[in-house]
């Protein structure tokens, strides 16, 4: 059965990769970015529900992961899209150990975690950060995994045939955090320091 899903998965990205690529145009940049083995975690600005997509089909030859909100899994069809190419539903506005600990399982098991620490759609200036919340630094601390800042950049609103360009910025060793003890103020500095990461990629 596990195979099954994986062949499912797998063929379900690919057509998603020419799918996107012709209605929803898009392109990668800093790919020499891409780690070539070992597992990490994405991290990205959200301004679409095609984000996971955009990261999904970049990451094309990764075995990724991504959350989403349990209310779009409630709808059968909704759902079984968003399972096959890597999704499972969080909990919003609540801290969702759950599913913290099964991105933390996900990267310990050697695949790639995608989170977008903004939790919701930006829907004001689409070149600036909403506030981050903490989710993404406790997979961090508690899978001790790297992070790779993403920046879904798009001069408007995500549209059909619009155009969308994916920046890729360099692997972030987050030891300095994972290594002390846990507790609020290393969170929020780790969180920070996500934050501040991607802003400095969006100047590029």
């Amino acid at each position: 059965m596990k195979v099954i899903k994986y062949i499912i998965r797998r063929l379900t990205i690919y057509l998603l990769f020419f799918l996107s690529h012709i209605l929803f145009p898009h392109k990668a940049y800093g790919t020499k970015n891409i780690p070539k083995k070992g597992p990490f975690m994405i991290y990205s600005n959200h301004i679409s529900m095609l984000d996971p997509v955009f990261i999904v089909t970049t990451f094309l030859f990764k075995n990724s992961y991504y959350m989403g909100k349990e209310e779009l899994f409630k709808n059968p069809i909704l759902g079984w899209y968003f399972k096959a190419i890597g999704g499972f539903p969080v909990k919003r506005g609540t801290a969702d150990m759950v599913a913290i600990r099964q991105c933390v399982n996900i990267i310990k098991q050697g695949d790639v975690m995608v989170i977008f620490p903004e939790g919701t759609r930006n829907q004001g200036n689409l070149k600036e950060l909403q506030e981050f919340r903490n989710g993404a630094s406790l997979v961090l601390y508690n899978s001790k995994a790297p992070a790779l800042p993403v920046y879904i950049e798009s001069r408007k609103k995500v549209k059909l045939f619009s155009f969308t360009k994916i920046h890729i910025g360099k692997l972030m060793d987050m030891n300095e955090f994972s290594s002390q003890k846990l507790s609020s103020d290393n969170l929020n500095a780790c969180t920070q320091k996500l934050k501040d990461e991607l802003e400095e990629l969006m100047k590029n």
